[in-house]
């Protein structure tokens, strides 16, 4: 008899009410705020997600309060989730499991990140064209491999052959080439 009473109340309870008097559309644009807010959260920009969520959260509370009360008591509510929502995806960002996957760039690079280091010895004295301007930047191409290059601070024109004199770290340091200090070198 209870239960039979339960389900035709359940029944011929307005379509429009869903659950604690929030209807269809006031849930909708809850749900879609707050999924548009958790998605500025991890999501640099300009805010157009955050600004959407927060206009939905604003309808929400509108078609759901009954009072202006109500209403201040709702996005108090929806305020406290969304803080401790941030607090969890701040935590993870910072200390959790988002901090530790690929996505997350690291404060410092490593030593062997780069191939600079085991192909130095092979690469010092090589000898290529600039490709571009050095100021004391820029490109230079050695034997169909081009390189960002850097000089003492001199500046080189485009075409003119330089050498590598050394690597330092990730940088490759190149002055002019000039076959006849090559010459001196090895008397």
């Amino acid at each position: 008899m209870v239960l039979e009473s339960i389900i035709s109340l359940s029944f011929t309870a307005p379509a429009s009410s869903l659950v604690m008097g929030w209807s269809v559309p006031a849930f909708l644009c809850l749900l879609v705020g707050m999924i548009l807010m958790v998605i500025e959260m991890f999501m640099p920009g300009f805010g157009v997600a955050g600004g959407l969520g927060f206009i939905a959260i604003i309808v929400a509370i509108i078609l759901r309060a009954n009072t202006f009360g109500e209403g201040l008591l709702i996005a108090a509510i929806i305020i406290v989730f969304l803080i401790i929502v941030g607090i969890i995806v701040y935590h993870s960002f910072t200390k959790g499991m988002i901090s530790r996957s690929s996505l997350m760039l690291n404060e410092s690079i490593e030593g062997d990140s780069t191939s600079l280091k085991k192909d130095s010895e092979k690469r010092v004295g090589r000898v290529g064209k600039t490709i571009s301007y050095l100021r004391p930047t820029g490109i230079a191409d050695f034997d169909g491999e081009r390189l960002d290059v850097l000089t003492a601070g001199e500046f080189i024109e485009v075409g003119t052959e330089v050498v590598i004199t050394n690597i330092e770290g990730i940088r490759i340091i190149v002055k002019r080439y000039t076959p006849e200090a090559e010459i001196k070198e090895n008397e």
